[in-house]
């Protein structure tokens, strides 16, 4: 403010704070001896205010009595302050907003700030947490947690590698768990110290941890169901085979009267016997010890084999089957792709209407690991609904017919599926109810 501009104005004129207008009334009726120093705001003639620091002394001057006013403008000072403290109530609000406890340390890992979350966990009283001691309030949660030297060792890697995000799970004493992230703080550009977060997962870590029991208890389930299956597997064949055995010589010398009941020993003893092959196969398929040997298989050869045996079952439901597949080449286990044809083809002779036909075609396809072939065995028979393809593939699933209507273990789709899934392959199936079906198997090719 320029002395010019000041002629002629009044004090109150220009100090504008109520605190000033009282002290410069006070002057002007002699009853104040003055202040040494004062904070408060003046107006410019412009009318803008300045905050500004005065000194008001009493002065004689040429035998007079006067009044000594010094200003200094310290408005830009202000600014600065009321912008740190509006930032320092942000961060304040910041910090508490979150439901995670945080911690702010510098890179000397001194504790600059944390929130009451942060101190809630760690059960810290209130007289320490005001008291910011770096050193007793590392001790206090240093002894929080099970085994101390993890803490040492986050601070360790912190102090090390300051602009770096860390991320672990730690176990506290009293059994609680802990996730925590280690995050960089910088100001322009400069890593200036790390930010800890503290989040409480207790019940995710025991919720884990039920899981893994419930996973090793199903393990040593499905083991021992192995072993027992393997265990069983000769000594339910030794009497089946000796029963079929019997049976098919009865067969040829017995009397004519006994042939129908012979010949539904032999096919119950047949089917008993398929089923125990086929649960033992799955049982070595979730046990993980089932061997298959990928090697190139030319598609045409392992159709005909297939076709070859399945065509005595097709015979009885007065079923054609028709086979166009081109020169390809799979990658797959020949034996069991054998087993993945018979099982369709043999499925779609079953569930087909009487004197229809099966059709197994082969094309080129894609799969997400590059080129396939796409096999078809397609069927004229009874269809399935859409609703129930997901049945399809379960153990012991019967869609389309009931276990009197239809010969079936229930388990020739189950063991497709998961087949076709350790040859890296797909499997899946088209349908209309009354118009048929197709399944479809993609492998990879040759």
């Amino acid at each position: 403010m320029r002395g010019q501009s000041l002629l002629g104005r009044t004090m109150l004129e220009i100090d504008t704070g109520l605190q000033e207008q009282f002290f410069w009334e006070e002057i002007r009726c002699g009853i104040s001896s003055g202040v040494p120093r004062l904070e408060g705001t003046i107006q410019t003639q412009r009318g803008l205010v300045r905050h500004v620091v005065k000194t008001v002394e009493r002065r004689t001057l040429g035998g007079r009595n006067r009044i000594v006013v010094t200003t200094r403008d310290i408005s830009t000072e202000r600014a600065v302050e009321e912008l740190a403290a509006r930032s320092a109530s942000l961060l304040a609000a910041t910090l508490e907003s979150t439901a995670d406890g945080l911690l702010v340390l510098d890179l000397g890992d001194r504790i600059q700030n944390f929130n009451r979350r942060f101190a809630a966990i760690f059960g810290l009283p209130p007289e320490l947490a005001t008291s910011r001691d770096t050193d007793v309030l590392f001790a206090r949660i240093r002894a929080a947690f099970a085994t101390p030297t993890a803490w040492d060792d986050a601070l360790a890697v912190g102090l090390k590698h300051p602009g770096t995000t860390h991320l672990q799970t730690l176990a506290l004493a009293d059994g609680r768990w802990l996730d925590y992230s280690l995050r960089p703080q910088s100001l322009r550009g400069q890593v200036i110290g790390q930010i800890w977060s503290f989040s409480e997962v207790t019940d995710r870590m025991r919720h884990e941890e039920a899981l893994l029991c419930a996973r090793d208890a199903a393990d040593s389930a499905n083991r021992a169901k192995s072993q027992f299956l393997s265990a069983m597997s000769h000594e339910l064949r030794t009497p089946l085979n000796a029963i079929l055995g019997f049976t098919q010589l009865l067969e040829f010398d017995g009397l004519p009267q006994q042939k129908e009941s012979l010949q539904t020993i032999r096919q119950a003893g047949e089917h008993l016997l398929a089923l125990i092959d086929e649960v033992l196969d799955l049982a070595r398929i979730e046990a993980g010890r089932i061997d298959l040997h990928i090697q190139q298989v030319q598609l045409t050869d392992v159709v005909q084999e297939a076709i070859a045996l399945t065509r005595p079952l097709a015979a009885q439901y007065d079923i054609t089957i028709q086979a166009n597949v081109g020169s390809h080449v799979v990658m797959a286990d020949p034996l069991r792709l054998r087993q993945i044809l018979i099982n369709l083809i043999s499925n779609a002779a079953k569930y087909n209407h009487r004197n229809g036909s099966v059709a197994i075609r082969s094309r080129a396809c894609s799969l997400a690991t590059g080129t396939g072939v796409a096999i078809e065995v397609a069927d004229t028979g009874i269809g399935i609904a859409e609703e129930d393809f997901d049945k399809l593939f379960q153990p012991f699933s019967r869609i389309g017919g009931t276990p009197s209507q239809v010969e079936g273990t229930g388990l020739g789709l189950a063991l497709v599926w998961r087949l076709i899934e350790l040859m890296r392959g797909k499997v899946r199936v088209e349908s209309v109810v009354g118009d048929g079906s197709r399944f479809i198997v993609e492998l990879p090719s040759g």
